[in-house]
């Protein structure tokens, strides 16, 4: 059951039964204690929500933005390890000694995005099922700690003249 409020006529004026003067009013009840504005607890309590969530934000930001540069240096680490099993693969068998370590040059891009970066290349002979080389190419750059980390790491095959796959 829905209960309205009581409409009542209005009392101002009495001078005759005209339709203006049978106007009809809405009794509201105002509140006693009605009061505008904050307390004090009420505008404290808001700032600790607002700067907690500031806070959040910016955490989340910082992080972002860390995954956003390691993204860019594994792409570029990528691109030059790529690159270079495409020139591992043009070169001659006799030019690819097994047991070697080595490293080789980089792009200008490489070494402007991770100038501290270090590469390796190790070669090992395989015998079994056909003889080949095996080339391993590692990129390895420090962190923001310093522990070295592999950014790429790509193994290429290189087969004897002779022998198939």
């Amino acid at each position: 059951m829905v209960r309205l409020p009581r409409l009542t006529r209005s009392r101002r004026r009495r001078s005759g039964n005209s339709p203006a003067s049978l106007r009809l009013r809405l009794r509201v009840k105002q509140p006693q204690d009605a009061r505008s504005g904050l307390t004090l607890f009420e505008l404290v309590v808001a700032l600790f929500v607002l700067t907690t969530a500031m806070v959040a934000i910016v955490q989340l930001l910082a992080v972002a933005a860390s995954q956003r540069r390691t993204i860019d240096q594994r792409r570029v680490a990528m691109t030059e390890v790529a690159n270079q099993a495409e020139r591992i693969a043009l070169l001659p068998w006799s030019k690819l000694s097994p047991d070697e370590s080595s490293t080789w040059d980089l792009s200008a891009e490489f070494r402007k995005t991770l100038p501290q970066a270090t590469t390796t290349m190790e070669i090992r002979e395989e015998a079994e099922p056909v003889k080949s080389r095996r080339i391993r190419l590692i990129v390895r750059s420090p962190n923001t700690v310093g522990q070295p980390i592999d950014l790429a790491d790509l193994t290429v095959w290189k087969f004897a003249p002779g022998d198939e796959p």
